[in-house]
């Protein structure tokens, strides 16, 4: 799987220990979609706690230390580019459609 080579064996190994213990909050991107590993990507996000990618969309919300809250929301956006939902693109696949 190509989240595990390309971010795992990576971030997660002993050669970045500062990147090790972070969580990563993963969002599609135009890379994604014609290799339709985003199905992958969410698998993975199950059984690793440290790739967080809950859903294809999804927000989260923080509260800093004084009380400030802040929602980040995690949005594809490749459905908005009109070249990709072209039937000859190759970004034209399950994740354009049905998003």
């Amino acid at each position: 799987m190509r989240v595990i080579s390309d971010w795992a064996n990576i971030y997660q190994g002993r050669r970045t220990p500062a990147t090790s213990c972070l969580t990563w909050y993963t969002v599609i991107g135009n890379h994604d979609v014609p290799l339709q590993s985003v199905a992958n990507q969410l698998d993975f996000g199950k059984q690793e706690p440290r790739w967080y990618f809950p859903s294809r969309y999804y927000a989260v919300d923080y509260v800093s230390g004084d009380g400030t809250k802040v929602r980040s929301v995690y949005v594809n956006t490749n459905p908005f580019v009109t070249a990709y939902s072209r039937s000859t693109n190759r970004y034209n696949g399950p994740e354009i459609n049905t998003t």
